[in-house]
């Protein structure tokens, strides 16, 4: 059994908007090895088919157009999962290193941003180019130390590079190499490796590497709109550079995004993703501002809390410790395929529940969704199901459906249209 995974704070239950948990990871300890045992275990191969069935089977009803409708995004969205980060050693009880740190005098700093890389629309209609180098990695308000600095975790000791891909990227192979680290973006890890199963060639085109031993990242520009994102049309090129936090002891290994099966695409997707903001718009960056002070609000109205967020809106890898909501994974999956993502309210009536989801994978459309939050401190979720945590939907049938964990381990058990409806939140994420 792997060491414990810290839940954020004791307080997080209790912070959320709606149905919308506000808070981050909780902090109470993964369930104990006797938990493990009395709980049975379940493998994705024991899944129920993705729901795929003949496209010309004349039994397939169609479905009530009320049910696609999107869900409008609310003012100054709150996170619907936090993040839940996967530990592999206990909590760290150390405090939180001073957020000023000192520089690292041993790599040149990050080149100045280049006022080109953010212009009028006008002044450039095909693309943006950012740097990424070193996104800022420590969160001074997380009870989970974060990783001691950079380091180069994707060469190796005969001074190779990791590949990007170990093989010719394929559906289930691909969904493999994505798990998450000690960083609190289920939603983004989830989102990659829905994205990579059903769309790998959306995957295989987005990460090349350089001469100079960087990587270019390609995502296509997103602009959010009611109920979900679209694309602009412009296409979003980002040199990462192949550094990666790590730990002073363990410095051959991503803190964060692992790089399952000898594959490098995950971590250095993770990467851009925190570097992504450098290329948001001035409104896109109110948006997040206010999601943020949200926040703010909450941790300030709540006793419970002993480290409050505050001050102004953190940026890369910090950012997406926060969490995400379900429009936010709308975004991602419009940035990695290029198509209009939505979110939509989880039918309320178990077969229609099972038609509609039966009919994304179908289509080979990938579904987010995070589990409700805790109802009270310590409560445990029925079918090993995390709190306010994001899953992938890789499975339906009439009577069960399954759920793959980012962490890319104690997945949930199979859970009934209804089960499903009682413990995750009342909308998800997909394409149009």
């Amino acid at each position: 059994m792997r060491g414990e995974v810290p839940r954020r704070r004791d307080s997080d239950a209790s912070r959320s908007t709606g149905s919308a948990d506000a808070g981050r990871h909780a902090s109470a300890v993964r369930a104990d090895s006797q938990r493990d045992t009395d709980r049975p275990e379940r493998h994705l191969a024991d899944a129920p088919n993705d729901g795929r069935r003949d496209r010309d089977d004349p039994e397939r009803d169609p479905i009530d157009p009320r049910l696609l409708a999107g869900v409008p995004r609310p003012h100054a969205a709150l996170p619907d999962d936090t993040g839940r980060a996967y530990l592999t050693q206990p909590r760290d009880t150390r405090p939180p290193p001073d957020r000023d740190t000192k520089p690292d005098l041993t790599r040149p700093p990050e080149p100045p941003p280049d006022p080109k890389d953010r212009r009028p629309l006008a002044d450039h209609a095909d693309r943006l180019r950012v740097w990424v180098d070193r996104p800022a990695f420590q969160d001074g308000f997380d009870d989970i130390r974060p990783p001691d600095r950079y380091g180069d975790p994707l060469t190796l000791q005969d001074g190779t590079r990791v590949p990007r891909f170990n093989d010719r990227p394929t559906r289930d192979q691909t969904r493999d190499q994505t798990r998450q680290g000690r960083l609190g973006d289920c939603g983004v890890m989830a989102t990659l490796g829905a994205v990579a199963s059903h769309r790998p060639g959306d995957i295989a085109h987005r990460v090349a590497i350089e001469a100079d031993g960087t990587y270019r990242v390609r995502l296509n520009e997103a602009k959010c709109t009611r109920d979900g994102a679209r694309s602009t049309g412009r296409v979003i090129e980002l040199s990462v550079t192949p550094e990666l936090p790590v730990d002073n002891n363990a410095p051959g290994q991503p803190a964060f995004a692992k790089a399952e099966d000898g594959a490098a695409w995950s971590p250095v997707l993770e990467k851009a993703f925190a570097g992504v903001d450098k290329t948001w718009t001035a409104s896109r960056r109110a948006d997040w501002a206010e999601s943020w002070a949200a926040l703010c609000e909450t941790d300030a109205a709540d006793k419970d809390v002993k480290n409050p967020r505050s001050g102004p809106p953190p940026d890369g890898y910090v950012r997406l410790n926060q969490g995400s909501s379900a429009w936010e994974r709308a975004e991602i999956l419009t940035q990695l395929t290029g198509k209009e993502s939505i979110v939509r309210s989880v039918p309320r009536r178990p077969d229609d529940l099972t038609r509609v989801l039966a009919k994304q994978l179908d289509d080979r459309k990938p579904v987010l969704i995070a589990s409700r939050p805790e109802r009270y401190k310590d409560e445990r979720l029925p079918h090993g199901l995390q709190a306010a945590h994001a899953y992938e939907v890789v499975g339906v049938s009439a009577k069960e459906i399954a759920l793959r964990n980012p962490w890319k381990e104690d997945h949930p058990e199979l859970m009934s249209p209804a089960e499903f409806i009682a413990n995750m939140e009342p909308r998800y994420t997909t394409l149009k």
